[in-house]
């Protein structure tokens, strides 16, 4: 392994130690970082610590969908193209070129595009690096944002415009550039609410969510994001107000907004209801309760379905009553 993050080389040190809970809260991270041929021995030796089953069996099960993604990451996508090129995968995989914007392209084309708006905390209940492996699969070229000032995309990516209306011209050129006229976008916890705005503006096809905000405006009253007023008519900021609610309400066109939350996570499963417009549809994990429900779907074998589901999705067009034509 080369030159790994200093959380994955304090994961690589932890995984030996004599508490079993460390041991575990060490193979969570070395697994959201692929680095499974280090994890799964120390998971299969955790087995049988009965307080810890459950956790460990979920652990082992992701490593299995992992490992498959790897092997088919080293060989050609699910359509056959060949994988991004080496050079791409190295910058990324190395932390190398990527500070809040990085483009993917497919040595051989695409007509799709998938943006993937980070959390917060600059992931997606994985590691970039896994992240791509598992993306690379799929017939598409493959945009990576992340919000270097942790405020919600709220004045867009600073090295893509700085505002949210050069954020979104920004894209549409890149997209124009690489040939891509199907664009679809994924989004993890924070990076959600910018998903599926951006995604609406943009006129995609469809966005997966994994928890997402679908209001923002409780960050405006206690100061997290500036007090931009009920309206933003500057193109600075995200459009106000704040509430995906209202702005899919004001939409003639939505794209198919797909968003999975834990079934048993009051403050997740209340965002999701929130919206009710025709174009949402809502994935409940059933017996979940945490936040981190990206790494659930890994560890259940359902992340690739839902990706095939998301490419096959069309948008809302309010105007017709019907869908439109892809």
């Amino acid at each position: 392994m080369t030159n790994p993050t200093p959380r994955l080389a304090s994961a690589l040190k932890k995984a030996g130690s004599d508490d079993p809970r460390t041991r575990l809260a060490a193979c969570r991270t070395l697994v959201a970082h692929g680095a499974i041929n280090t994890a799964e021995p120390v998971l299969q030796g955790l087995a049988g610590e009965e307080a810890l089953a459950e956790d460990t069996a979920v652990l082992l099960s992701a490593c299995r969908y992992i490992r498959r993604v790897l092997k088919e990451a080293e060989m050609t996508d699910n359509s056959g193209n060949p994988a991004l090129s080496e050079a791409a995968e190295r910058d990324i995989l190395l932390g190398e070129s990527f500070d809040d914007f990085y483009l993917l392209k497919r040595a051989e084309g695409s007509a799709n595009l998938i943006i993937v708006f980070t959390g917060m905390a600059h992931s997606f209940g994985v590691s970039l690096a896994l992240l791509l492996r598992i993306l690379k699969r799929f017939d598409s070229h493959v945009i990576f944002l992340q919000d270097a000032h942790k405020q919600y995309y709220f004045n867009g990516v600073a090295g893509l415009g700085g505002t949210y209306a050069g954020t979104l011209d920004a894209l549409r050129h890149r997209a124009a550039e690489i040939g891509a006229s199907n664009i679809w976008c994924l989004g993890q916890s924070g990076g959600g609410y910018a998903a599926i705005q951006f995604a609406t503006d943009l006129q995609a096809r469809g966005v997966l969510a994994f928890v997402p905000a679908t209001t923002l405006q409780p960050l405006q009253e206690d100061g997290t994001l500036p007090a931009d007023g009920p309206d933003n008519d500057t193109g600075a900021a995200l459009p106000g107000p704040l509430d995906l609610a209202v702005q899919l309400a004001r939409a003639e066109v939505v794209p198919h907004i797909s968003i999975v939350f834990g079934a048993l996570s009051e403050q997740d499963s209340t965002q999701a209801k929130r919206l009710t417009h025709p174009a949402v549809e809502r994935i409940p994990i059933e017996g979940f309760a945490d936040h981190a429900v990206f790494a659930k779907v890994v560890a259940d074998h359902r992340l690739d379905d839902m990706i095939r589901h998301l490419f096959a999705s069309q948008p809302h067009d309010t105007r017709a009553g019907r869908q439109p034509n892809p």
